[in-house]
């Protein structure tokens, strides 16, 4: 087993324990806790088969005003005050807005991620959101889980729980730090089914904790609601437009001067060998009118650098990225 103490600026302390076959145990201590409510993504129903269960469907409408309200009404007509949450991230964050939107007897708030993306980019941020009105995390409350338990053993047993392009997320982080990480990333693309996943997962969570812990957001987030509009974000795949920002940080480094360009095609070449349709994004992106000047964070020479970029300096950006890609892409 692995522990890591993730310090809030909330002065919140969150314990992330990860182990494999610890959702098992989490299960055996919480089905018959009184005022206690399961949560669970709707795949995993073949999974985990227990009473006192929620199945949530994954997916943009995990998010939707009509998932919260029958939550809420789920968490008031049953007196809980423990949400047990096993999911990805649109489940979690369903279980995390309505906990800390609804007044009632609030007592732990517990996720266990399911998937590639949420173990090594645990919901950390502090806020959760939900998706309204045709549009993208409309809706939020700050917030975090008081527990944090990962299994690496939900994927190496059930590799159909995770979507084979979440495999960019511990790809780039290995960028970051110049490490043999992303080429151990593709490893694990090929041979998801017969590799241990516990040193996998705890290095790049490792690596997200550090990062979070430093800026309190993940490369890549600020720019990105300053280039896609939030009924853009809504109508694609997150983990695609996830996919298109890391790129546009690693472009981005590059016209800095701290990386080489030979290092973003290569990462463009990982994008395009995970099946990411760029050519789409491409004609969504923009960047917003109203944008000001924001801080984001980019790679200098295996570590990362905040910056703050002006709304000339972003347009200009992408419209050299922009050209960089029509250029490879077409």
């Amino acid at each position: 087993m692995k522990n890591y103490l993730y310090s809030t600026s909330f002065e919140k302390e969150i314990n992330i324990f990860i182990e494999d076959n610890i959702s098992k145990k989490i299960l055996n201590k919480y089905q018959d806790y009184y005022s206690s409510l399961m949560v669970f993504e709707s795949n995993l129903r073949d999974v985990f088969k227990i009473k006192n269960q929620k199945f949530i469907r994954s997916g943009k409408d995990a998010k939707s005003l009509d998932k919260f309200l029958d939550l809420s009404d789920k968490i008031n007509k049953d007196n809980i005050s423990n949400l047990i949450c096993f999911g990805g991230n649109e489940v979690l964050s369903l279980a995390g807005y309505t906990y800390n939107s609804v007044g009632f007897n609030k007592n732990l708030l517990i996720f266990i991620p399911t998937n590639l993306k949420t173990m090594i980019v645990p919901p950390l941020k502090g806020s959760f959101n939900l998706n309204m009105n045709f549009q993208e995390d409309f809706l939020q409350v700050d917030g975090y889980p008081d527990f944090l338990y990962i299994d690496p053993l939900l994927i190496t047993k059930n590799p159909k729980l995770t979507d084979k392009k979440t495999f960019i997320y511990p790809f780039f982080l290995g960028y970051i730090n110049e490490s043999k990480y992303s080429d151990l990333t593709k490893n694990y693309v090929k041979r998801n089914n017969d590799l241990d996943f516990f040193d996998f997962i705890n290095n790049g969570l490792s690596f997200s904790i550090s990062l979070l812990s430093s800026y309190g957001y993940f490369p890549g987030d600020r720019i990105k609601s300053k280039i896609f509009r939030k009924n853009i974000l809504f109508k694609n795949d997150i983990v695609e437009i996830d996919g298109f920002i890391f790129l546009f940080i690693l472009f981005i480094s590059y016209l800095n001067g701290f990386i080489s360009i030979e290092k973003v095609e290569q990462f463009l070449s990982f994008l395009n060998y995970l099946g990411f349709n760029l050519t789409n994004l491409i004609k969504q992106v923009d960047v917003i009118n109203n944008t000001k000047s924001t801080k984001d964070i980019i790679i200098e020479k295996g570590k990362c650098k905040q910056i703050t970029i002006t709304y000339q300096e972003l347009k200009n950006h992408l419209e050299e990225f922009l050209i960089f890609l029509r250029g490879e892409l077409f």
